[in-house]
């Protein structure tokens, strides 16, 4: 059969995704087998998960083949098929087998490596755990393992990027980058990478300019001025913003708990029941409650609502006067 395309039994399914991938499930392996027709193959084990995509290993140095397998082999020998179309440029008498650990990144898995260039088969033996496999550069390896990279809301209403390696070779370090309708992305600013390393590192950058929803990604670019771009990440501001006010009801004073708010001004209005503006107040939230409480005890008994205009809404909270 042709490489280039897929063979499938009757145990495979097809799935649709923004990178594409087919999968096959629970499958009990005892003698040499092509699980499903997607160019996997083992001898002893047992599948709860294959699932065969096609992207290349980071850093643009893998094949176009990436396998996430689950389940249990019991010391097995463990294949990969390839076409040539995949191999980016990979000589294929350089081709290795890689396994990515979760602790260090991808690792080189060299155990009774048998490479059929004939058949366009990579095999290893041995094999004792499953995870992700791709087939890479035995000369040119999987230089940055971009682990966990996340995006958080802060109390300050900041984004705080965060993100890992695993390892690095030649990383000059990541542009982080921001965007307002994730399509036109712009430079924030530029984080320094170790260069060349084997162990866990972590990095952080802190956008202190947030003020509406946001979209993040990082451009990894290494000394031979090749960059690799990350997944978009997307935080705003608005979701995480509430308040509360307290004692309620309240006799003399309030405090107001703010979350997602900074120190910036805003425009807060207190109503009676009836809708009738009573009082405009414009700071931040403590000078806002400030200002209830020098109104709050010349307010007669009842119902009131406080009215905070912010760029990212509209926030109503009610106050019950004893």
């Amino acid at each position: 059969r042709l490489l280039e395309h897929v063979v499938l039994d009757n145990t495979a399914t097809t799935e649709a995704s923004p990178g594409g991938y087919i999968e096959a499930t629970n499958r009990r392996i005892t003698m040499e087998t092509d699980v499903a027709g997607l160019g996997f193959i083992v001898d002893d084990a047992d599948i709860t998960l294959l699932r065969r995509s096609h992207y290349q290993g980071d850093g643009g140095k893998g094949i176009r083949r990436i396998f996430r397998a689950e389940g249990t082999p019991s010391n097995s020998l463990l294949g990969l098929e390839y076409a040539a179309s995949e191999l980016g440029g990979i000589a294929e008498n350089n081709l290795a087998m890689f396994r990515w650990d979760a602790t260090n990144g991808w690792e080189d898995y060299p155990v009774g490596l048998t490479l059929d260039v004939v058949n366009n088969r990579v095999s290893v033996t041995g094999v004792n755990a499953f995870s992700t496999w791709t087939l890479g550069d035995t000369n040119n390896p999987l230089p940055i393992r971009l682990g966990p990279f996340t995006a958080t809301l802060t109390p300050e209403n900041n984004a705080l990027l965060q993100w890992r390696t695993y390892t690095e070779e030649d990383n000059l370090g990541f542009w982080v980058e921001k965007s307002l309708d994730g399509l036109a992305f712009a430079p924030l600013g530029f984080v320094e990478g170790a260069g060349n390393s084997n162990q866990p590192l972590d990095y952080q950058f802190v956008d202190t300019a947030l003020r509406q929803a946001s979209y993040y990604r990082l451009k990894q670019t290494d000394g031979d001025g090749s960059m690799h771009v990350s997944p978009v990440l997307f935080v705003n501001p608005s979701l995480a913003m509430r308040l509360q006010i307290w004692p309620n009801p309240a006799q003399t004073g309030i405090q107001i708990q703010a979350w997602g708010f900074d120190q910036s001004p805003v425009s807060a209005k207190l109503y009676d029941a009836r809708g009738k503006l009573l009082d405009s107040h414009y700071g931040n939230i403590d000078q806002i409650a400030q200002s209830l409480n020098r109104r709050l005890p010349h307010l007669g008994s009842g119902l009131y609502v406080l009215r905070v205009l912010h760029p990212q809404g509209v926030f109503t909270e009610r106050i019950v006067k004893e």
